[in-house]
């Protein structure tokens, strides 16, 4: 038997799916000012199944809640609330749902995701799984999708590097690096 399995994968894309583009999608009106106002948009995957065209991965309401509660970016999701359709996978892969995030906020989203996976995999089996995608939107209207596939400690870390590397002249806070007593340090 032939095991194939990923253990890490980062694509980097340039994007046309910026935050214009999710603000004037079908399924978001209703909501359309209050989540225009929000640092940070967490968007539906699309036409992941058929004859649902904007489904979120389960849980998603209940991380954007727990994440606006960790620090002052403000979090919303990109879709009327008679819209909101969830789907549940089962397997060994936390799936985070798709945001949508400037440049500047990436450090800060890098450092409460990090946070937030190194409590939720304490005890769980080695083999857990983070799943998401990010678009990074830059000055001058530049997105890049940013998806990770790998373990949950190598997640800030990895998104704060790349997030740098495709956008090298803009400057960022420091990531945000978990202590083993759940509190934050700046990654030096």
């Amino acid at each position: 038997m032939a095991l194939d399995r990923t253990l890490f994968e980062i694509s980097l894309k340039e994007s046309d799916q910026n935050r214009e583009y999710w603000l004037n999608r079908p399924w978001l009106a209703a909501r359309r000012s209050d989540v225009q106002s929000a640092d940070i948009l967490v968007v539906p995957w699309e036409d992941f199944r058929e004859g649902a065209p904007a489904l979120f991965p389960q849980g998603s309401a209940d991380l954007v809640r727990e994440l606006s509660q960790l620090g002052s970016l403000t979090f919303e999701l990109a879709i009327d609330e008679d819209q909101y359709q969830e789907i549940l996978l089962h397997s060994k892969q936390f799936r985070i749902p798709m945001m949508v995030v400037t440049m500047l906020a990436v450090p800060a989203l890098a450092g409460m995701l990090g946070n937030l996976m190194s409590d939720a995999v304490k005890g769980n089996d080695t083999t857990d799984q983070v799943e998401m995608s990010l678009i990074i939107q830059g000055d001058h209207g530049r997105s890049v999708s940013l998806r990770y596939k790998g373990p949950p400690g190598r997640l800030a870390e990895t998104l704060v590097a790349e997030a740098m590397r495709c956008f090298p002249d803009q400057s960022v806070a420091p990531a945000l690096e978990p202590l083993p007593d759940g509190s934050s340090q700046p990654h030096p």
